[in-house]
């Protein structure tokens, strides 16, 4: 009688402990659940951040591209308007050398 109060006891401590491990289970299995949620969310917001950096570093890239295009066009520019200059440098020079030459032939036709 007492061995069979033992397995009963024993049998029933079992019955418990395995409840016990199973609620356990359970709850780690949930906890596990929302843990994957909680990544799922984390990984939703990251890739929104990086996908605005992204965005941010080609946005970046761009006005570094038209700022650029601006310097060469300013760069062209002065390089024509130094072209120009010359040329109204040169135009000025046979203007004088003109009227040099006109003073010249007034001086011996007087």
């Amino acid at each position: 009688r007492a061995v069979v109060r033992l397995v009963r006891e024993a049998d029933g401590m079992f019955k418990a402990m395995d409840g016990v491990c199973d609620e356990g289970l359970q709850s780690v299995h949930t906890r596990a659940e929302g843990l994957a949620e909680q990544r799922g969310t984390y990984e939703t917001d990251y890739r929104k951040v990086f996908d605005w950096y992204a965005k941010q570093v080609n946005r970046d890239q761009e006005i570094v591209q038209r700022s650029e295009r601006l310097l060469d066009d300013e760069n062209h520019f002065r390089e024509m308007m130094r072209k120009l200059e010359d040329s109204i440098q040169s135009i000025n020079q046979r203007l004088e050398a003109i009227q040099l030459t006109v003073r010249c032939k007034e001086n011996v036709e007087a």
